[in-house]
């Protein structure tokens, strides 16, 4: 399982990092660390569809279910990470020029969506080693 960070770095381009646990030795370190507002939403698709340029409305958790998710950043000096069954992806790209996506799989793409409270967001930096300080 890889948990990855995506937000609206300096000069509005989207900046995603993979982040690293700060106690890897804690069996279930996310249990009691993920809180989250009401309103969960399952997005899936059976076709290959690709999002247009986007920011999101609001931070969120992104969990892989089924088939890629592919993240594009960075219109200037593109990079591309792919999201696999299992991964999660916060998402705090609210500024900027935000991101586009790509979802596709042989059986197709389904991923729960997540949304979060900025005050959910206050304990993470004790959970990842890497937690960005500016959500």
């Amino acid at each position: 399982m890889t948990i990855y960070h995506l937000s609206a770095g300096s000069g509005g381009i989207a900046h995603m990092q993979e982040l690293v646990l700060a106690n890897p030795g804690n069996a279930d370190p996310l249990r009691t660390s993920l809180a989250t507002s009401a309103g969960a939403t399952l997005m899936t698709s059976n076709l290959d569809r690709t999002g247009e340029w986007h920011t999101t409305p609001n931070i969120g958790l992104t969990v892989m279910l089924k088939g890629w998710l592919e993240i594009h950043i960075n219109r200037a000096a593109p990079k591309i990470f792919t999201l696999l069954a299992g991964d999660m992806l916060f998402v705090m790209d609210l500024t900027g020029e935000g991101h586009s996506s790509r979802a596709y799989g042989p059986d197709g793409m389904s991923a729960l969506l997540l949304p979060l409270k900025a005050s959910d967001l206050a304990s993470f930096g004790q959970v990842f080693k890497n937690w960005p300080v500016r959500p």
